[in-house]
């Protein structure tokens, strides 16, 4: 739920004095699908945030992506635009418009590649000498830097191939773990609902 709270300061702990609720989420709550997602989403905010600290644009970003997916059926594109803005916002943002080894514009061809733990894209020349980077199609950066760079209401009309759907979430869900030097849990839990659903 979304709530406004009223908080006195305590010697020991802080006590509520009114909570007023804005926004229940219902159908969140009352379709297992959009749990998991939300679940994925609140597990990626209390990861990449430390305890106290403010980050206002995060919590709209988080309060947007619940609307989001409340009301839409495809939580894809919702998910993906989520990760990147997050990764934006917390200071972890991948490189994607120049090469991470020799700082050159990346051009927009098919023989790119990403390493994950230089955090970007490298050209064909650096990403042939890199170990463990990997090729980069060219529809799989197009729509990385779209996510990065264009508001939600672009995104939206994005159609993609089910097998660029699938490089984006893997190259994302790889570069988050590897950021955060964890798995997270909310993400074995979507993993068991899609394939209940299924």
């Amino acid at each position: 739920m979304l709530t406004n709270l009223l908080v006195a300061r305590g010697r020991t702990w802080d006590i509520i004095s009114q909570a007023e609720i804005v926004e229940t989420y219902r159908h969140l709550r009352e379709d297992l699908d959009k749990t998991s997602h939300a679940y994925y989403v609140a597990e990626l905010v209390d990861r990449f945030l430390e305890e106290h600290d403010p980050n206002q644009p995060l919590f709209e970003l988080l309060a947007v992506t619940l609307a989001r997916l409340e009301h839409l059926d495809n939580p894809f594109l919702v998910l993906r635009y989520f990760e990147m803005h997050l990764l934006s916002l917390t200071g972890f943002q991948p490189q994607l418009h120049f090469c991470v080894v020799t700082q050159e514009p990346i051009q927009p061809v098919d023989n790119n590649y990403f390493h994950i733990v230089d955090g970007g894209v490298l050209s064909a020349e650096a990403g042939h000498m890199r170990p463990n980077a990997e090729p980069l199609p060219l529809a799989v950066l197009k729509v990385l830097r779209f996510l990065q760079t264009e508001p939600w209401e672009k995104v939206t009309k994005l159609r993609l191939s089910s097998a660029t759907r699938q490089h984006v979430e893997r190259l994302l869900m790889g570069y988050i773990t590897y950021t955060l030097e964890r798995q997270l849990k909310s993400v074995d839990f979507m993993r068991k609902v899609q394939r209940n659903r299924s």
